[in-house]
């Protein structure tokens, strides 16, 4: 198994009518003895680093899991 980053790109989300400015991290899985290859995006908030939204598939052959974090984490 390898996953590699591309290096971040700049994208404007709008979630709930407001706009943010993020960075588009993409993960580049790959699983060679399979023979199966798949991608995962997180969207970070460029001024705070604060984690806007992901689309993310857990395996192979598995659908595509799409979040929006409406209300960050407080601790």
């Amino acid at each position: 198994v390898s996953a590699n980053v591309i290096p971040p790109q700049t994208d404007t989300l709008v979630i709930l009518g407001k706009s943010y400015q993020a960075l588009l991290f993409e993960e580049l899985i790959k699983i060679p003895l399979l023979n199966q290859q798949w991608s995962n995006k997180y969207w970070v908030d460029q001024h705070n680093g604060e984690l806007l939204r992901t689309e993310q598939q857990l395996g192979p052959d598995m659908p595509v899991i799409k979040m929006t974090i409406l209300k960050p984490y407080l601790s």
